[in-house]
């Protein structure tokens, strides 16, 4: 009897913190966009939405989400695969590197591969491919976009992906084998229907994060007035006048409405799934001679994804001005010198970064696990 009391004590405080940290601040953003003067005006609100600028904006941020989310399956569910139930060399490495990009900020993501690309990169320009100079740079716009929501959410895809690969018991998989079924054809019919609603959950979380990621389209987007919904908010706040706020607050609810969406989406697709199967000895494939070509194409991409940005980053850190062409004569580390030594305010943003991250750390660490605990059992 007492057990149960603490229990719901427990779940009662959990679901105060929850309503105080997530469902007050939504409906205070709601009751702003729907009543801005104290009334209800649903027309002023379906009109503010209705706004080409806003319709465009939310079709812009559709669009990039969802065919981001599809590259970024596309791209974190053959190495979940390959490092979940292959015996790809290096497979442990290479699963470890796709998730940096999940730890970059996605303005520092945007910016490498701007770096990489555009028409003064110094990565380029060393080896005489940099594009000519007034070219376009072809990571400006829709694709870029795409292209970068992929890179950026595959590591979620990955790790939602091998959660419901590492269940698939080896039994089924050997009795396919055993049957004589190659390799593929039991990825096709045993291995990928089974790990369906972790596929569909994974693009879902994909789908939402595109939905709310600013900095990429900020950065590739708006240079060219390619606006999502998060860049048309900031854009909106950096104006002034009375229609501002209800035009925000109307934006942001249908921000969160789209990552709504996404999210039950997830939550139904992931329903009942860690049911349907017994977990035991993960199921493995043997890829014989096959195994170092893979290994190859594995790391040649985590090398275009990761490293050529990164490189072009850091050359363009080591010449004097931007574009001018990397070389002995003009390789220089005064930039590094200027940063972290003559400018107060970068040991000022190191500090609260810092700061900042190990606090909220903290609070997560404290508070995540009771609630995962509470509401776990709540949901038996």
């Amino acid at each position: 009897m007492r057990t149960t009391s603490g229990f719901r004590a427990s779940a009662l405080a959990v679901l105060l913190v929850i309503a105080l940290l997530s469902l007050l601040p939504m409906v205070r953003l709601l009751v702003a966009a729907v009543a801005p003067g104290g009334e209800l005006d649903f027309g002023a609100f379906a009109e503010r939405l209705a706004k080409p600028a806003a319709l465009r904006a939310t079709w812009h941020t559709l669009d990039t989400a969802f065919f981001g989310a599809v590259l970024a399956v596309c791209l974190g569910g053959p190495v979940a695969i390959a490092v979940t139930m292959t015996d790809l060399p290096g497979r442990k490495p290479l699963g470890f590197l796709l998730l940096l990009p999940l730890m970059i900020a996605p303005q520092v993501t945007a910016l490498s591969w701007l770096h990489l690309f555009g028409p003064s990169s110094t990565l380029l320009g060393m080896v005489g491919m940099a594009p000519p100079p007034g070219t376009p740079n072809p990571m400006l716009g829709r694709n870029g976009i795409i292209l970068l929501y992929a890179v950026q959410h595959a590591p979620i895809v990955f790790i939602t992906l091998r959660a419901g690969l590492s269940r698939i018991p080896r039994d089924l998989v050997e009795a396919a084998r055993a049957s004589g079924a190659r390799p593929l054809f039991v990825l096709r019919t045993i291995v990928l229907p089974i790990v369906r609603p972790y596929i569909v959950a994974s693009a879902a979380l994909a789908f939402v994060s595109g939905v709310g990621n600013f900095g990429i389209p900020a950065l590739l987007g708006m240079p060219v007035n390619y606006l999502t919904l998060p860049t048309l908010i900031y854009q909106d706040l950096s104006s002034f006048g009375p229609g501002v706020l209800p035009q925000i607050t109307a934006l942001s609810v249908l921000v969160g409405v789209l990552a709504l969406a996404g999210v039950t989406c997830q939550s139904l697709a992931l329903r009942g799934a860690a049911h349907r199967f017994t977990s035991g000895t993960p199921a493995r494939f043997e890829l014989g001679r096959y195994r170092l070509l893979l290994a190859g194409l594995g790391w040649l991409a985590i090398g275009f994804i990761l490293v050529l940005p990164a490189c072009a980053l850091l050359a363009t850190s080591l010449v004097p001005s931007f574009g001018v062409p990397l070389g002995w004569q003009t390789l220089t580390a005064s930039n590094y010198a200027e940063v972290l030594v003559r400018q107060a305010s970068t040991v000022r943003a190191f500090r609260n970064s810092l700061l900042f991250a190990g606090a909220a750390a903290l609070i997560l660490a404290i508070g995540v696990i009771p609630a995962t605990a509470v509401l776990e059992r709540l949901g038996r």
